[in-house]
């Protein structure tokens, strides 16, 4: 099985949960990262991540994080010490109060 560490998905985020990052068939991915960026200069964003196993949806089970951003904050974490595995089809899907003003980053480990 080959493991390939490298950033997943990245996406700017508008006011619809959408995906990130999909892993891809016959694949397994450990999330080890994230990264957000708010680049406005003057509003906060309310931002929510989700990690979605194949055919969920997103909703209160599938939350890993709501956060404020305040304006021009970047905010990095680590879901449960890098612990996070998602099976093939699985999502990382994200919104913002704020569209189009807050990127998201993902990282993590693709074992295929």
């Amino acid at each position: 099985m080959a493991n390939t560490l490298k950033q997943l998905g990245q996406a700017e985020l508008t006011s619809s949960l959408a995906a990130a990052y999909t892993v891809p068939g016959s694949t397994t991915t450990m999330v080890t990262g994230f990264w957000l960026c708010n680049t406005s200069a003057s509003d906060a964003a309310d931002v929510e991540v989700h990690l979605v196993q194949s055919g969920d949806s997103a909703g209160v089970a599938s939350t890993i994080l709501k956060y404020e951003l305040a304006a021009g904050e970047s905010f990095g974490f680590s879901p449960g010490s890098g612990k996070c595995v998602l099976e093939t089809g699985a999502t990382v899907q994200a919104k913002s109060s704020l569209a189009s003003a807050v990127s998201l980053q993902v990282w993590g480990v693709e074992m295929a």
